[in-house]
């Protein structure tokens, strides 16, 4: 966090495994989700408490999950999410929907 406040990025970008993997692992334990998605909103306030306000924080799933059968896995759906600390106007966009927005943050002119 430390390097991220003394960095002067107007974008952040990461990725983790957790949410995935865990939504496989843990299909209707909703207890268990809950409490792995708490510790990713903690993440991603602390990021946003450190950023500066012109800072644009875009979070995207690739894709949301389902039941599948009588196994103890999820299985991958075609529906996901995302949340940004700015307006995007988007509607039910796909994942390939973002670059042109991350493009566009990082001050790159090329249209997609």
């Amino acid at each position: 966090m430390e390097t991220f406040r003394k960095s002067g990025w107007n974008l952040i970008m990461g990725y983790t495994l957790m949410p995935d993997y865990l939504g496989h692992n843990y299909r209707g334990n909703l207890t268990k989700m809950w409490e792995a998605y708490a510790i990713l909103d903690d993440f991603v306030g602390a990021v946003r408490s450190s950023a500066e306000k012109n800072v644009h924080i875009l979070v995207i799933s690739d894709h949301g999950m389902k039941l599948f059968g009588e196994t103890i896995y999820g299985d991958h759906s075609d529906y996901g999410f995302y949340s940004s600390n700015k307006i995007l106007g988007l509607n039910n966009p796909n994942i390939t929907d973002f670059f042109q927005i991350i493009l566009n943050e990082v001050g790159c002119d090329v249209k997609v």
